[in-house]
């Protein structure tokens, strides 16, 4: 199996868990079961193999917590498969020629392949929606969220560990960000996807 169906498949099986995750909610005790917040985590090429034998050795206990309070299963996906198509699809809901992502290098501004990013995406995703309803968001390293958009909230970007401009939203937290990423910067990976040896 090629590396690129071992990512896609991994990422299906995390998408199950965050779907089921989104849709029944993860209840503690005393809690309603349908909050009004919602947690999602997503692990692009996560294996259900990889999770269960981890969950058999005592490893995911938080995530074995998920499953058993919530509801997992397998996810179809779209043909081809392609990370940022894929994510964008689910953050989105439209299809990959709805949304405008549809692999992972795309024409930048000059024409020139670059790695899908924000601004290719040509419909709203869940955090545009929810933040134009006043509701509150987090977005954490979500594929295809640079340049950062404005929220209501906060965005790191997916490309928070490389050293580019307008990863964070807002701006003010660049600093902090940085101070926690630091010295995990991806300085052999360009931002438009030419990996290099320095």
């Amino acid at each position: 199996m090629n590396i690129i169906k071992k990512k896609t498949l991994l990422f299906l099986s995390a998408a199950t868990l965050i779907a089921s995750i989104i849709s029944y909610g993860c209840p503690k005790k005393n809690h309603q079961a349908h909050s009004s917040k919602v947690f999602l985590l997503a692990v692009d090429g996560l294996t259900w193999s990889v999770i269960d034998d981890g969950i058999r050795r005592g490893r995911l206990k938080n995530l074995d917590f998920l499953i058993k309070n919530g509801a997992s299963g397998e996810l179809q996906s779209i043909e081809p498969t392609a990370s940022p198509a894929v994510w964008t699809t689910i953050a989105t809901g439209k299809t990959r020629a709805e949304h405008g992502v549809t692999w992972f290098q795309l024409p930048g501004g000059d024409g020139n392949p670059v790695l899908a990013n924000s601004t290719h995406r040509k419909v709203k995703a869940i955090w545009n929606i929810l933040s134009e309803h006043g509701k509150k968001v987090g977005v954490v390293g979500y594929y295809v969220t640079w340049p950062a958009e404005k929220v209501n909230g906060v965005m790191v970007s997916d490309r928070t560990f490389f050293p580019v401009k307008d990863g964070v939203y807002p701006p003010d937290l660049n600093k902090e960000v940085a101070d926690l990423v630091d010295g995990y910067f991806m300085s052999n990976i360009k931002p438009d996807g030419e990996i290099y040896l320095s």
